[in-house]
């Protein structure tokens, strides 16, 4: 197995964060937990809105062509919009993430996409009104039904 690379001091990629998460990023990863697996992934075709329809305003999905450089936002869920300011849909990442800075949301991404598997990051990020806010996000890794990481489904809950 490849090592997966380094990260910021504050994320987690095992299940130790969910000591600490709130109650529906613990829910988000149940949930993708016990979705069947393509080999070691589920397939985004079992990501079936009426069976999270809970989860929807805190998750957004985001397309996976190449470099995280040209992601995509597919859908974003509504607590999300109004936590950003603003609607991302169809945007790319790169031009539409929500974070403190692009390396750091790059390192997220780029982190999902070459270990297929989980990140949580617990972080502050900005408000649309000035100032920051205590935030866990979840990254969740989707494929195709030939095993290629297609969609990241990210959950992302203030504190």
């Amino acid at each position: 197995m490849k090592t997966p690379p380094p990260l910021a001091r504050h994320k987690i990629a095992d299940e130790s964060f969910l000591e600490t998460c709130t109650a529906k990023i613990r829910e988000t990863y149940t949930w993708w937990t016990q979705l069947p697996r393509i080999e070691d992934l589920p397939s985004k075709s079992f990501i079936a809105p009426d069976k999270i329809v809970s989860l929807l305003p805190i998750v957004c999905l985001v397309d996976v062509t190449g470099s995280p450089d040209d992601w995509y936002y597919r859908l974003v869920g509504t607590e999300l919009v109004y936590n950003r300011g603003g609607e991302v849909t169809g945007k790319r990442v790169r031009d539409g993430y929500h974070g403190t800075d692009w390396e750091d949301v790059h390192e997220n991404y780029s982190y999902v996409k070459e270990t297929r598997s989980f990140l949580y990051d617990p972080a502050d990020l900005p408000t649309p009104w000035g100032g920051m806010r205590s935030n866990d996000t979840l990254f969740l890794p989707f494929c195709n039904d030939k095993n290629d990481l297609t969609i990241v489904l990210v959950a992302s809950v203030n504190r």
